[in-house]
């Protein structure tokens, strides 16, 4: 099964291929997320998600709302929609 990921705002889904995170992943096909810390930190990447499911990679200190995920620390584990 292929997992994608649908970045709503933008218009574009691609297919999920390995990355770091949501964000390098985001970066990688010209998408503007915002960020600072990229670890989990600040919650300046917070998004909501629109569809899906994520894996935290590492645990964020900075928890997000439920519905919102934080790009810099997660990969999705289903194909997710995000809205960016």
């Amino acid at each position: 099964m292929t997992v994608t990921v649908t970045f709503k705002t933008s218009g574009r889904t691609v297919a999920w291929t390995k990355a770091d995170s949501l964000l390098a992943f985001a970066e990688e096909h010209g998408i503007d997320a915002p960020f600072s810390c990229g670890a989990g930190v600040c919650g300046t990447c917070a998004t909501t998600l629109l569809e899906g499911d994520v894996t935290y990679v590492e645990d964020p200190l900075y928890l997000p709302d439920p519905g919102v995920v934080l790009l810099c620390c997660t990969t999705p584990k289903t194909s997710v929609v995000l809205d960016l």
